[in-house]
């Protein structure tokens, strides 16, 4: 078992978790995931969840632009070559991929904090999170999520800590436990 401060864990839980999310999506697509230094331009619409527990709140956000990539990701995603996706599709879709980084960060912390709680996903406009800051964000990390060499999505999270925060979480990888399929 490998410990790690929580704090200085989470930039690792958080990437691991959406690889993991977005590799789901596409096994086979050409994926890259780059840090960013600072906020990138603007997106219209983010999918919002949160991981809470008495000591600490983690907001997490994917943000995105319908655009034609966009939907060509969720066509490629559901194997829907008709191309007319309904905006509910495209939202339900992306709640989903929200989910499932939500979901793997969740479950990397849970191995060592065990009362912890997640919150369904909502979509919000790019102006809600002109306010983020104004809730003492700790840490942060940013990520450029391409596919196929396009910009696609910006994956973020922001911990906010209710205290003093001195313990450990354990970093180690899982077992192999492919083709577990989680439910959320």
């Amino acid at each position: 078992m490998t410990q790690m401060n929580l704090v200085s864990a989470l930039p690792e839980i958080f990437d691991k978790s959406v690889e993991s999310a977005f590799r789901d999506c596409i096994p086979e697509g050409d994926w890259s995931f780059s840090p960013l230094a600072e906020d990138p331009e603007t997106m219209d619409e983010a999918v919002f969840l949160t991981i809470s527990s008495h000591l600490f709140r983690i907001f997490i956000s994917i943000h995105f632009h319908i655009d034609d990539r966009c939907k060509h990701f969720i066509s490629t995603a559901l194997k829907d070559n008709k191309g007319a996706l309904e905006l509910d599709t495209i939202n339900d879709y992306l709640c989903e991929v929200g989910n499932a980084v939500c979901g793997g960060f969740k479950r990397d912390l849970g191995k060592s904090i065990p009362a912890l709680g997640m919150s369904t996903p909502n979509i919000l406009q790019q102006g809600c999170f002109n306010y983020i800051k104004d809730l003492n964000v700790e840490h942060e990390k940013i990520l450029l999520v391409k596919y196929e060499g396009n910009d696609l999505f910006y994956a973020s999270y922001y911990f906010c800590k209710h205290g003093d925060l001195d313990f450990d979480v354990d970093v180690s990888e899982d077992e192999a436990d492919a083709g577990e399929l989680e439910l959320f």
